[in-house]
């Protein structure tokens, strides 16, 4: 049978496995939004995760004690923190490397499809910082990663589209040269 200290102690176990636990999930994270849910029912809750995970965003709802001792393991400033992990709020954030823009994103279009007026955003974290509602916004409004990939092959692609097209011309005009050189020359050699 377990004795007093062992009893109490198994809770402090429990919590420590669940910080490192978040630890690993959240290290390669550039970052996630922070949520407060209060008002949902479970229907609804069960509805907003599973419309996340089909857009490969996960929504973890902790205790605030563990996390914010999670995320102070990860750098975080405490005092920040703790200012947004205040009553129930749940932390979300991408699985297939969107990153947080693809977390805020999902969630926005999560609250403007339900017109949802209940799941507040309290704020965000961000490459070792924590951001307020408006910069999760702002970066809400940012293309993905895709598209700005796309936007960045396309800008190092154009000045060489334009440098094969001048060779071409080049190349093209060139040959037009040799070839009113060949008839000049064959109808010289006719006469």
């Amino acid at each position: 049978m377990a004795t007093k200290t062992e009893t109490k102690r198994e809770p402090h176990k429990i919590k420590k496995l669940m910080r490192t636990e978040l630890e690993k999930k959240w290290k390669p994270l550039d970052g996630g939004v922070f949520v407060a849910y209060r008002g949902l029912n479970s229907e609804q809750i069960y509805d907003l995760r599973r419309k996340l995970h089909d857009k490969g965003v996960k929504l973890q709802v902790i205790k605030n004690a563990v996390a914010l001792r999670a995320f102070e393991t990860l750098g975080y400033d405490e005092a920040k923190v703790t200012k947004v992990l205040q009553g129930p709020v749940g932390v979300v954030y991408s699985l297939n490397g969107q990153g947080m823009v693809g977390a805020a994103k999902a969630l926005h279009d999560w609250k403007t499809k339900t017109k949802d007026k209940i799941v507040e955003v309290r704020g965000g974290f961000f490459k070792g910082d924590v951001i307020s509602p408006k910069e999760v916004e702002a970066l809400r409004n940012l293309p993905g990663r895709e598209q700005l990939l796309g936007m960045v092959a396309g800008a190092f692609q154009a000045p060489m589209a334009g440098l094969a097209n001048s060779l071409y011309e080049c190349v093209a005009k060139f040959a037009y040269a040799v070839k009113a050189l060949e008839e000049k020359k064959s109808k010289e050699e006719k006469k």
